[in-house]
């Protein structure tokens, strides 16, 4: 499926229409990506110290630190393949060609920056929610772009931030929509597959919940990961991408206007 980038701010059903369209374009590259980060979390899901009721105190400490060391390089690997999907997201969106290699290589190197953007963001919507809840909502909107320009320019953490905000104010209600419609959308897709996981432990009759934990961490939290995560970036990247072309409209808009001869009273 070829896809092919707005070159003019597009209403609000349109963007979500691009993004599923940019989500069905680019699902085969992403998805390798996508998979092998709903696998790693399936990996933590036997080590997790709380479904070890039988471990004895000495095999639960030893177990607890497994778990946390295996978290932390699934944590970093993850990351990295996030960055790598919204880098392949990007190149369908542009006609580029990046191989799977090529994007994994970007997703270790922007690793860093991006983790530095996820830790500022989750700080600055935190504090706000601190100060005043009207301030943590405000900024957990306008800087929710910050994640795409720190992988696609590249800008560092804070240069990103800003970079969001400045994109955003001015479209503040119109994020607000879409991000709360993606939001929506990833919800509801989660409580289907979940459902769907439920229904299967129902007819195959697991009464036990460890083994019910242990399946759902194992095996539907990774196919919803799968499909959510590709999901989610892509329509972001569409809301991204149409904010940038808002800006860019608008400053041509205003050197036009700086260019024009002032007339004489």
């Amino acid at each position: 499926m070829v896809f092919q980038l707005a070159d003019a701010p597009l209403s609000i059903g349109q963007i979500l229409d691009s993004g599923f369209r940019l989500f069905r374009a680019s699902f085969t590259r992403v998805v390798p990506l996508s998979v092998a980060t709903g696998i790693l979390s399936a990996v933590l899901a036997p080590l997790n110290p709380a479904v070890q009721v039988d471990a004895d105190p000495a095999e639960t400490a030893t177990i607890g630190v497994v778990f946390l060391v295996a978290s932390v390089v699934v944590t970093v690997f993850s990351i990295a393949f996030g960055v790598a999907i919204i880098a392949r997201i990007h190149a369908v969106a542009v006609s580029e060609d990046l191989s799977l290699g090529d994007s994994i290589k970007v997703g270790f190197r922007r690793l860093i920056p991006f983790f530095a953007t996820s830790v500022l963001y989750g700080f600055a919507v935190l504090l706000g929610g601190i100060l005043l809840l009207v301030p943590g909502i405000i900024l957990s909107v306008s800087l929710s772009v910050a994640f795409y320009p720190v992988v696609v320019k590249p800008m560092g953490p804070i240069a990103s931030l800003r970079y969001s905000h400045s994109l955003v104010w001015g479209n503040w209600w119109r994020t607000l929509a879409l991000v709360s419609m993606i939001m929506v959308m990833a919800v509801v897709i989660y409580a289907l597959i979940a459902l769907i996981g439920g229904l299967i432990g129902g007819i195959f009759g697991i009464p036990d919940t460890n083994t019910i934990i242990l399946l759902f961490n194992g095996l539907v939290s990774p196919m919803i990961t799968a499909v959510i995560t590709p999901l989610v970036y892509a329509l972001g990247y569409a809301i991204y991408h149409d904010l940038t072309l808002r800006r860019e409209g608008g400053d041509i808009a205003a050197r036009i206007d700086a260019a024009q001869p002032t007339s004489d009273a």
